[in-house]
């Protein structure tokens, strides 16, 4: 892979890493099970950070989902070039999701959409996939957001 292109996986890595200390389920659990589903690459690198940096609050598990069943126990979903498509997602509860995509093509799907653009990395809140979920969010996460879609 190439420099640059694993640097911007690195940089939303830990974007997704910082999103989980930004939000509240609805259960309060300390144990937070982040899948992933589509390029494995964000996978190795959010364990990574977790080994380097673990939470001292929260007790986080990364997984690779490869099945629509394997996302019922997700508490953040990451779905990068994934192919997974709303209708796909009917039978899941993602009412306490926390659902980020780096592809506008799954925006959709997504609560928070990773952008990458001039060499910078951003991202969007969708508020009304956001409002549909029983998920809060800190006020801090969505003033540093770019923008709701």
């Amino acid at each position: 892979m190439h420099a640059d292109k694993l640097s911007g996986y690195v940089l939303k890595s830990a974007f997704i890493y910082n999103f989980v200390a930004f939000t509240k389920w609805p259960d309060g659990s300390p144990n937070i099970t982040i899948c992933v589903k589509g390029d494995q690459v964000y996978s190795r690198l959010l364990n990574s950070i977790l080994a380097k940096k673990p939470p001292q609050d929260r007790k986080i598990l990364v997984v690779n989902a490869s099945t629509i069943s394997d996302l019922v126990s997700c508490a953040v979903l990451v779905l990068s070039r994934s192919g997974l498509h709303a209708q796909q997602m009917n039978d899941i509860d993602t009412t306490s999701m926390l659902i980020v995509s780096d592809e506008s093509t799954e925006v959709d799907l997504a609560m928070i959409t990773l952008v990458e653009k001039n060499d910078r990395i951003s991202f969007f809140i969708n508020k009304d996939n956001l409002e549909r979920s029983d998920i809060k969010v800190s006020s801090k996460l969505l003033r540093l957001s770019q923008g709701y879609r």
